[in-house]
């Protein structure tokens, strides 16, 4: 008779794994989603009994070939749908998610310059000082402008975008676009907000570590 903990585990690994499986397309999933949790199963039984314990590479194993494998079926369904049909279909695109990328499209493009800028320059916690010069001579830098894709444009996309949520009900694979944009809309105002202390905060780590937390938010707080 199979241990009561042991049947726990494994029941708890069946259901996170039923979880990931949620990534490859519906159709894919209501094809082979019972054959691929059984076959699942059966290797976790071996492994747990040929080591007596599931180890991380099991699962770094196990996952990496679902992600790989799931990332090829989307990729082989947009090729046979279309990228529009695909959309729709498999993530519920819908057109307050169109607005809100729109809206959003300047501070993504802001945000892939600054942080490349940064990786170039080898340093993460400070801005790239040549990078931020050559932006301040833009239009969208302008106060006016700058404000407006900066602060308005993010609020508008959370605002258009809980809209949906508020209407209905709906499944979270079905709202996982409209919840990415409204996650990245208050993110990237929450860095506004702290784009002196962020940087700060990650300095002051670095240097004095992670005992002197109190101190470090005390300073970055006049940052």
């Amino acid at each position: 008779m199979p241990d009561i903990s042991e049947t726990a585990i494994t029941s708890k690994s069946l259901i996170l794994y039923q979880i990931f499986l949620s990534l490859y397309p519906k159709v894919f999933q209501k094809r082979f989603g019972s054959s691929m949790v059984a076959d699942f199963s059966d290797l976790y039984q071996e492994e747990l009994t040929a080591k007596g314990k599931i180890s991380l590479g099991f699962w770094l194993s196990s996952l990496s070939d679902l992600f790989a494998s799931a990332l090829n079926q989307h990729i082989e369904l947009v090729k046979s749908d279309g990228l529009k049909n695909y959309l729709q279909q498999n993530w519920y695109f819908n057109r307050y998610n169109l607005v809100g990328l729109l809206l959003l499209s300047p501070s993504l493009v802001a945000f892939a310059i600054e942080f490349i800028s940064r990786i170039l320059q080898g340093d993460l916690t400070h801005y790239n000082r040549t990078t931020y010069a050559l932006l301040s001579h833009t239009l969208f830098w302008q106060t006016p402008v700058l404000f407006t894709w900066i602060v308005i444009f993010p609020v508008l996309a959370v605002f258009i975008n809980l809209l949906p949520l508020l209407q209905k009900r709906f499944s979270f694979r079905q709202q996982l676009i409209t919840l990415v944009i409204i996650t990245f809309g208050l993110g990237f105002l929450a860095v506004v907000k702290l784009h002196d202390f962020a940087p700060c905060f990650i300095h002051g780590l670095t240097r004095v570590g992670i005992g002197q937390i109190p101190q470090i938010i005390s300073i970055c707080q006049k940052a």
